[in-house]
């Protein structure tokens, strides 16, 4: 089962998933476990029917290999997603509501963005002065839908709803930067409709404003999904930071 971090419809409507956040792995026995050289496995799921992978070592620019495989697929859909806001390239609103966009990442909601052709979950969410921008990580460079490069980078980019939009591409293992350019985007931004519940809130010297902690420790005995949350507030012109749990 694979969650593709970054989805694209090519001109002949077929659908392409990228996925980075994988390692390989071994089997010994019975068990599967990490070799002794760890290495990325970056897989590419395509409705035509091919999983295009590249192996790269962590921690050095260094292929291991990249082979195309095929397969049957199932492809599931969430529908818990809601089409919040959209503007031009100059950041100009042309539907819905900025308002309920920056309510709904406060609220700890999860947020995807639609640039040109390829829809990503945003990594982490920033809210300052009632600007919200996006980091998307979970990219990485291709020569077509789904075909890779010989030289595979990280596609790092910082979204905003001005329009703009940075981005950089590290070669994978290296801290060299092959490319880095700004631009100017329409973008789309889709928030999750499932509900969050807040069940802590702490200082940065971790006192309790809100809820217990005794309940975020239950919560998380039970299994229950979390995660933590950063935001500056927007009628604060410092940025102030507050770290968040939410239980789903």
């Amino acid at each position: 089962m694979t969650r593709p971090t970054t989805i694209e419809v090519s001109n002949s409507l077929d659908v392409h998933g990228q996925y980075p956040w994988r390692l390989g792995q071994i089997k010994i026995g019975d068990e599967y476990e990490f070799p002794t050289r760890v290495f990325w496995l970056l897989t590419t799921w395509s409705t035509t029917g091919t999983i295009p992978t590249s192996q790269w070592y962590v921690g050095r620019h260094i292929s291991l290999n990249s082979f195309q495989d095929f397969g049957s697929m199932e492809w599931l859909v969430d529908d818990c997603w809601t089409q919040v806001y959209s503007h031009d390239t100059f950041g100009r609103g042309i539907y819905g509501s900025l308002d309920l966009l920056v309510e709904s990442v406060l609220a700890g909601k999860r947020v995807r963005v639609k640039i040109n052709s390829y829809i990503t979950e945003a990594d982490n969410l920033y809210v300052r002065n009632g600007q919200v921008s996006a980091q998307l990580l979970g990219q990485f460079s291709k020569t077509s839908a789904y075909n890779f490069l010989t030289n595979v980078n990280w596609i790092w980019q910082i979204a905003s709803i001005t329009g703009d939009v940075e981005t950089v591409r590290y070669d994978i293992g290296s801290t060299l930067n092959r490319l880095s350019s700004n631009d100017k985007e329409s973008i789309t931004w889709f928030v999750a409709s499932r509900p969050w519940s807040k069940v802590l809130t702490t200082s940065s010297s971790g006192i309790v404003t809100y809820g217990s902690k005794a309940n975020l420790n239950t919560s998380l005995q039970l299994l229950q999904y979390h995660r933590g949350r950063q935001y500056c507030h927007s009628k604060l012109r410092s940025c102030s930071t507050v770290y968040q749990v939410y239980q789903r």
